[in-house]
């Protein structure tokens, strides 16, 4: 399974490069950036996942794990703070609730 993004609209016309994405692996839309630098191609995102399952199987890719993986642990331990109870039984939490 493929892990990169693929485009569904410019935001901008191209001139900055902001553009809506859908990843591949699951129903995750984001917005990125793209950023040049010394001709490597760096991406700043945001993503916002349709079901914790989703958020989950993108950050088990490979690519992912290999390039940030304290970041991955974090993420993943906040996701869990805001959208999940502390007894651990996967509710979702109301909006407003912290």
């Amino acid at each position: 399974m493929n892990s990169r993004p693929f485009l569904i609209a410019s935001l901008d016309g191209g001139k900055l490069e902001f553009e809506v994405v859908r990843l591949q692996c699951g129903g995750g839309l984001g917005i990125v950036r793209r950023l040049e630098v010394i001709g490597v191609g760096l991406y700043e995102m945001n993503v916002v996942f349709d079901n914790r399952g989703a958020f989950l199987d993108w950050i088990e890719f490979d690519e992912y794990r290999h390039h940030a993986p304290g970041l991955m642990a974090f993420v993943k331990n906040r996701f869990d703070e805001l959208y999940y109870s502390p007894e651990g039984n996967h509710e979702k939490k109301p909006c407003g609730d912290s």
